[in-house]
């Protein structure tokens, strides 16, 4: 295996982490976004729940 044929792989893994860590970033972003809608309803349940 020549150092070019390496090089190319290296470079071509890194973009494909560099695409996995952009997906990742955006898939938290989502879950934090989805949190922030759900949780404050369910506090809300709870405390009319434990108050009822």
């Amino acid at each position: 295996m020549d150092s070019h044929s390496t090089d190319e792989e290296v470079r071509t893994l890194r973009r494909l982490l560099a695409l996995r860590e952009a997906q990742l970033a955006e898939a938290m972003n989502e879950i934090e976004r989805l949190r922030g809608q759900f949780v404050p309803k369910a506090n809300e349940q709870n405390a009319s729940a434990c108050s009822g």
